[in-house]
């Protein structure tokens, strides 16, 4: 979308992975569900490598891994496991209480 080469969007700086600390430190939670066989964003290069940076600074980050997503987006969409936990954490995180 930004005309950029994977080498030059590796070395970019400013993406959302790379300015974890200011999240961190305000205390935001992060609810993150993703399919294990995203070949589109896989989890073990994105959500994982998220999780780590994020928890090494403090932060709070759950993951519902879904095993398995749809053949036609390479597993990039899937059926939502479970509709009620997103909500609970939503509710929990907005209204003073921790999960």
């Amino acid at each position: 979308m930004y005309g950029l080469n994977e080498d030059q969007a590796l070395a970019y700086k400013e993406n959302p992975i790379d300015v974890l600390q200011p999240i961190a430190k305000a205390g935001v939670p992060i609810l993150h569900i993703v399919s294990e066989t995203d070949v589109v964003v896989p989890p073990a290069e994105n959500t994982y490598v998220l999780q780590r940076r994020y928890e090494k600074l403090g932060g709070r980050m759950r993951v519902m891994r879904v095993a398995v997503g749809t053949t036609e987006s390479h597993g990039h969409h899937f059926a939502h496991p479970d509709p009620e936990t997103p909500a609970d954490f939503i509710a929990k995180n907005t209204m003073g209480t921790k999960d």
